[in-house]
């Protein structure tokens, strides 16, 4: 019984070298090579405290077009924790969630942009990305009216009648699947069909975001490439992208 689960794991390393058989055989289990046994594992941590890792070099994920993502002229958010290894350059332009035929949301010089694919850019958030920190972000259409949250405080304004009617795939980690690859992780990816989640000012979530009414998908936060909403969306990983245990830090995940 050798269940790899790092039970002599320290804080520090997350890592445990020691390799036991538990059961009543103790058979000698010998090392080979480097490998390592550590925390990550299908049971712990739960849903929701988890991300996808992207290493800017051809890692995407392909979300299957449908009419659950064609908001037409109603309200929407689209909201996920994010960090960057590095702050994107003006001409970076790293994909985050993009539909090459309509909507898109990606780093242009450290901030990020609602873009329309047709007509350019839309409403870029005030602040720029910090590296190496998770940030939440927020983009409501509320009645006309579109803006972003960046942990939860508003940034700017936009009147927007884009009428959005794309049902063509969407693409987590990239621009449109070919270029433009974002560099870091993104966690709990939600996506909300007619409905305004937030109207003002909010507290940054400190548990993982869940399968709410009118969610239309909610990736990036489980063991698997999975949409754990209940359309069930089928999602398509690319490149080496991965998941990773790494969550946000506002979370708070207890061992009881």
């Amino acid at each position: 019984l050798a269940p790899f689960d790092s039970a002599n794991t320290t804080v520090n390393s997350n890592v445990n070298e020691s390799y036991v058989d538990e059961s009543d055989n103790s058979h000698t289990i010998t090392v080979s090579g480097d490998p390592l046994s550590t925390t990550f594992n299908p049971y712990y941590p739960p849903i929701g405290y988890r991300s996808c890792e992207f290493d800017g070099t051809g890692d995407y994920i392909t979300v299957a077009g449908s009419s659950d993502l064609a908001f037409g002229t109603g309200d929407f958010t689209i909201e996920f924790f994010l960090k960057t290894r590095v702050v994107p350059t003006s001409s970076d332009y790293d994909g985050v969630f993009s539909n090459p035929g309509g909507l898109q949301i990606f780093f242009v010089g450290g901030k990020l942009r609602y873009n329309h694919n047709g007509t350019g850019s839309l409403l870029d958030t005030t602040s720029s990305v910090v590296a190496d920190r998770w940030t939440h972000y927020a983009l409501v259409r509320n009645s006309g009216t579109t803006k972003w949250y960046v942990d939860g405080t508003a940034e700017g304004s936009y009147s927007d009648s884009k009428n959005w009617t794309a049902t063509s795939n969407w693409f987590i980690g990239s621009s449109d699947g070919s270029a433009q690859y974002f560099n870091g992780w993104i966690s709990n990816l939600r996506v909300l069909k007619e409905s305004a989640k937030y109207t003002s000012d909010f507290t940054v979530p400190t548990e993982p975001l869940t399968d709410i009414t009118y969610t239309s998908l909610l990736a990036c936060q489980s063991n698997s490439f999975k949409d754990t909403s209940s359309k069930n969306t089928t999602l398509t990983q690319a490149g080496d992208v991965s998941i990773s245990s790494y969550y946000p830090d506002t979370f708070q995940l207890t061992t009881e």
